[in-house]
């Protein structure tokens, strides 16, 4: 659940930093031209993510007192 909503964060972040830079290409939104993009990203955002996901992993590992943490 941490990755999934860490990544849609992450994305956002990336989106609109690119509209502030290249502007709307699509109409309105910024957006890829094919699937062999959307992949490209994944392959680079696998590995920033994954020690963030990892220290987390951890944290609810050593935090039990913390009841929140396992909803996430």
């Amino acid at each position: 659940m941490f990755y999934y909503v860490l990544h849609l964060y992450v994305l956002k972040l990336i989106y609109n930093v690119a509209l502030a830079l290249y502007g709307p290409t699509k109409g309105t939104v910024f957006g890829v031209d094919n699937l062999s993009t959307v992949w490209i990203w994944v392959a680079l955002l696998i590995l920033p993510l994954y020690y963030p996901t990892r220290w987390f992993a951890q944290l609810k590992q050593r935090r039990k007192d913390i009841w929140w943490l396992k909803y996430l």
